[in-house]
């Protein structure tokens, strides 16, 4: 709230010839804190220090119910988009030993592809040493040198 005492919103209120008061005013809840079934009773500014601070209470009690909806709504929405993301995780429909069955499948190819690429890796070393050389007699040729082995 943005009055922290009474004192301070009778002030404020006085000052600006306000008087409906603040941001207290207006509040639907009555001041003895017992519910109100009629909702056209509307709350004047508190005259009295008591009737200040009930109607502080109120708001407070009120701002902290709905910061506890907020929170209870994001804590809630945050657990589904887990348990969203958990479900959808590779393996959540299969046993452990159906895990391990593709554990071992995906080891033996990660196996043969990296033999494939060690022989695609040497074979493009020997592609190289030959494009170099044929480069280099080509190069020879065309400049007229002789190349000493």
């Amino acid at each position: 709230l943005s009055f922290s005492d009474y004192g301070e919103y009778l002030a404020t209120t006085i000052k600006n010839l306000q008087p409906a008061g603040s941001n207290l005013a207006g509040r639907r809840n009555p001041l003895e804190g017992e519910e109100n079934d009629d909702d056209d009773k509307i709350l004047a500014a508190p005259l009295r220090r008591d009737e200040y601070i009930k109607l502080v209470a109120n708001a407070e009690r009120d701002e902290d119910t709905d910061l506890v909806k907020r929170l209870a709504s994001t804590v809630l929405e945050k657990s589904q988009a887990v348990d969203e993301s958990v479900l959808n995780l590779p393996g959540m429909g299969r046993t452990k030993c159906e895990q391990m069955t593709l554990i071992g499948r995906l080891l033996e190819e990660n196996r043969e592809t990296e033999c494939e690429l060690a022989k695609a890796l040497a074979e493009a070393a020997n592609l190289k040493n030959e494009v170099r050389s044929l480069l280099r007699e080509t190069t020879s040729k065309a400049l007229g040198i002789e190349e000493e082995l």
